[in-house]
């Protein structure tokens, strides 16, 4: 058994467990902002791009400590200006889109995936932060393969390309993903996650 499941075994229910947690993560963010902005210094990432991931990497840290703290996150009621829908309009709008039988996409970003598109640079010649931070949970988690770079550069390119055909998308605060929707995207509706789920609906 490794040393931090060791750790974890012993410590995992208590206080001193989750504090060291949010230490970790902490600290993996700072070196996030290191990285991002070296990439601005660079020339390989916009201002414009650098001031989104600040916001949106706050709101998510914002969210992050509203669900270690046993409370409700004030999530935003807008994206790039545009007002997110209810869960009833959100059902309603895929609904209607369904039954009027012309080409429609209603989807969403996992989080792992856009934690390996926004590392790309603007320029689409390599990453401006480490790939292999996101390549792995890319194979362990979204089950993506092979694991490799360049493959990881192309899918990355492809959801680039994807997200302009999206008519509604489905938001949950995710660092980079308001950018992502404003950068690439074709003006879509915005629903909360939760609203994609028909059944969830008062008329599903």
């Amino acid at each position: 058994m490794s040393l931090k499941s060791s750790l974890k075994e012993k410590f995992g229910n208590t206080g001193l467990w989750k504090v060291a947690r949010r230490i970790n993560g902490v600290r993996k963010s700072l070196l996030r902002y290191v990285y991002v902005f070296g990439a601005f210094l660079l020339g390989w990432c916009s201002w414009d791009k650098l001031k989104a991931y600040i916001r949106e990497d706050t709101r998510t840290m914002r969210k992050g400590w509203a669900q270690y703290e046993g409370r409700e996150f004030d999530a935003p009621t807008k994206y790039n200006g545009k007002r997110i829908l209810t869960l009833d309009e959100a059902n309603k709008f895929i609904g209607d889109a369904i039954e009027a039988g012309a080409p429609f996409m209603a989807g969403r970003y996992g989080n792992v995936e856009l934690n390996a598109t926004w590392r790309v640079r603007d320029d689409g010649k390599g990453f401006m932060a480490p790939y292999k931070a996101a390549l792995s949970p890319m194979c362990s988690n979204a089950g993506f393969f092979p694991e490799d770079k360049d493959m990881m550069m192309k899918f990355a390119m492809l959801m680039r390309q994807s997200t302009y055909q999206a008519n509604i998308m489905g938001v949950w605060f995710n660092p980079m993903e308001e950018w992502m929707l404003r950068t690439y995207g074709n003006n879509p509706e915005y629903c909360r996650l939760h609203s994609l789920d028909p059944y969830v609906a008062s008329e599903p």
